[in-house]
């Protein structure tokens, strides 16, 4: 499977399909067919973007998704495959009927690995990780949530360095950047809990009756630092132009669909949020707790390029994959 993101955005397009490829028609370019099983997500933020149903219809027997943005381009609706795993209604029961003491020890495991991955992004961007390393060790069942908030406070007093980020400012445009990560990393983690057969209405601790997929929410927090750290880079390289526009997208989908690493084998984020849902699966199956989640960094373009030792490790259907923007 391949893991390619499309965003839609520049210009008008028709998107239909034709023997099992996703045929795109734009009047700037030639026509585009692309296998429908390469694709990982649409992203529809142009206004003018038209689809057929079929186009809907072969996206989630890819188990694709599609993402529609409004006129910011900010993700505001996801369509996700109803059908991806053989025992599905099974494994909705079993996650409407989870204990309450196993959902909470599945969420502190993921509140602290939360931490660590913050802490990861702060030695990555200003070489200290803010004492987050001793606050993730302190994360218990009772004060799970308590945890995540404290840490919270550290986190972004000192992700950005001087030019400190308040999430609540919507005049700061770093805030689009980072909402617009967020939403594919919800979307990689949504995608994953469908293949898993998992619901991603059916949360272990996110409750928002305006939201769809709060297990989504659960499963993507150890993975929003790789966002930020993403954030970080582009504004740093780019001090008084912060815009959510096609280049930042662009990098951002880029970053996204790297490689990561675990310091043991390097690995998409489709391929690491797919194992991690896989694990909840199993943890909601046996009734009992053992997430770990993998503590992630990029892997530089020329790491990726050396001839692997053990080229085994990596499977082919995993190796590194380029982002288009069409339209």
């Amino acid at each position: 499977m391949n893991n390619r993101i499309l965003d839609f955005a520049e210009a008008p397009a028709r998107l239909s399909a034709r023997e099992g490829r996703l045929h795109i028609e734009s009047a700037d370019r030639p026509p585009i067919n692309i296998p429908f099983d390469h694709l990982a997500a649409i992203v529809c933020s142009h206004g003018q973007v038209t689809f057929t149903q079929a186009v809907l219809s072969e996206l989630a027997a890819a188990n694709a998704i599609l993402i529609s943005c409004d006129t910011k381009h900010l993700p505001v609706a996801m369509m996700l495959p109803l059908v991806a795993h053989h025992r599905q209604t099974t494994s909705f029961q079993r996650q409407a009927t989870a204990p309450l003491p196993l959902r909470k020890r599945l969420w502190r495991d993921i509140v602290a690995a939360k931490i660590r991955a913050q802490a990861q992004a702060l030695l990555s961007a200003q070489d200290s990780d803010a004492g987050l390393g001793a606050i993730a060790r302190r994360v218990n069942v009772t004060n799970a949530s308590t945890m995540e908030a404290l840490a919270g406070r550290h986190y972004w007093a000192v992700l950005f360095g001087e030019q400190r980020l308040r999430r609540s400012d919507e005049e700061d445009a770093r805030n689009a950047l980072l909402d617009y990560g967020y939403a594919v990393v919800r979307a990689i983690a949504a995608r994953a809990l469908c293949a898993a057969g998992l619901h991603p209405g059916l949360a272990l601790h996110h409750h928002n009756q305006d939201d769809p997929y709060p297990l989504a929410n659960d499963l993507m927090e150890p993975f929003r630092p790789l966002a930020d750290l993403w954030a970080v880079g582009w504004c740093a390289s780019r001090p008084s132009h912060w815009a959510l526009d096609r280049p930042a997208k662009q990098s951002l989908l880029s970053w996204l669909t790297g490689r990561f690493t675990d310091g043991a084998e390097s690995r998409s984020l489709f391929d690491w949020a797919g194992r991690s849902a896989d694990q909840l699966a199993r943890c909601l199956e046996a009734k009992r707790s053992s997430l770990d989640f993998p503590e992630l960094r990029c892997v530089p373009p020329q790491e990726m390029a050396r001839p692997k030792k053990d080229p085994q490790r990596v499977p082919r259907d995993v190796a590194l994959r380029d982002v288009r923007s069409a339209g």
